[in-house]
């Protein structure tokens, strides 16, 4: 299996049994995550934000307006850090000290480019759009010239990435494990409710088979993932 050269950056202190470098298990993170954090120091002052994102081959995909301050300092080829977090779930030990979280996470160093190809940028928006709600691009009206370029696209390479992963029960102390305490985990899951129609949509537009697959995915019974 293919995996990212670890740096110094990517090299986890602690628990680094917990780290993986192999590159399906960082693309797999990175595409079921719906968000992530990005952060840069412009002028020497940090920046983070919440950024929907999409992947193209092995290249983080970005987008947002050209007003964005930090998008902006990604352009110019600022350094960057972008980082995804799945919670699966609460470990719950018999003591404070050992109560964790079940997590998968990657950690993306670099320096983005700007993708200013138009026929690229356009090919990253529907790639970004498709990611996030599979199929819905063709449901839509497609994007303006003038909205593709009022975009701001960036992309930043997997090449300097990471993942650390935790999973299974808690890890109590032996001699707590007699005692009276209950110990275990809680499973968490992203959820997703009936889809709502915009106040101003005209009667008898239904939502898409792309809405309704979305909503079956996320969707939750008996505190189980939905077939």
């Amino acid at each position: 299996m293919t995996e990212v050269k670890r740096t110094e950056r990517t090299t986890p202190r602690t628990l680094p049994s917990r780290a993986s470098s192999e590159l399906e298990t960082i693309r797999a993170i990175v595409d079921e995550a719906l968000c992530c954090h990005v952060a840069t120091s412009d002028g020497g002052f940090p920046r983070i934000a919440p950024m929907v994102h999409g992947r193209v081959g092995d290249e983080l995909v970005l987008h947002g307006s050209h007003k964005s301050t930090l998008l902006a300092a990604l352009a110019r080829g600022a350094e960057a850090c972008a980082c995804f977090t799945l919670i699966d779930g609460l470990v719950l030990g018999r003591s404070a000290m050992h109560h964790s979280m079940n997590y998968r996470s990657v950690v993306v160093f670099g320096r983005a480019r700007e993708v200013t190809d138009f026929a690229e940028k356009s090919e990253f928006l529907r790639q970004l759009t498709e990611r996030i709600v599979p199929g819905r691009w063709t449901e839509l009206r497609p994007m303006s010239e003038h909205e593709v370029r009022a975009t701001l696209v960036v992309a930043l390479s997997l090449a300097e990435s990471g993942a650390k992963l935790r999973t299974g029960p808690p890890r109590d102390a032996p001699s707590d494990v007699d005692g009276p305490w209950w110990a275990g985990e809680v499973p968490l899951a992203l959820c997703a409710g009936a889809p709502i129609p915009a106040p101003d949509l005209p009667a008898g537009i239904e939502p898409g088979p792309s809405v309704r697959a979305l909503a079956r995915r996320h969707a939750l019974r008996d505190g189980t993932r939905a077939s």
